[in-house]
């Protein structure tokens, strides 16, 4: 499988290869040659939490023109603030 990281806006890593956007598809294109086995054909992006929306929904898009059907979405766990809020209990 291929991993695709957007640690920040405008940045793209192919693995730990930092990548213009320019030269994503096609990279990601060369990487897709190689890998022989249908079921390997999956691209995994990666997002930190502050990259807007639109910049994953782009590679996304970029992605899908390539022919792969297999995108899994693994948002980057590092949050700022400590950990997700409790959830609000309902008091009656």
């Amino acid at each position: 499988s291929i991993v695709i990281s957007v640690p920040n806006d405008g940045e793209y890593y192919l693995g730990k290869q930092r990548v213009a956007k320019e030269q994503l598809t096609e990279k990601v294109d060369a990487m897709l040659e190689k890998i022989k086995n249908e079921q390997d054909r999956i691209v995994y992006i990666k997002s930190g939490v502050g990259v807007s929306y639109g910049d994953v929904v782009n590679v996304i898009n970029e992605v899908r023109k390539l022919g792969v059907d297999k995108i899994g979405l693994v948002a980057d766990k590092k949050k700022k603030a400590g950990g997700p809020a409790a959830p609000a209990t309902a008091t009656s």
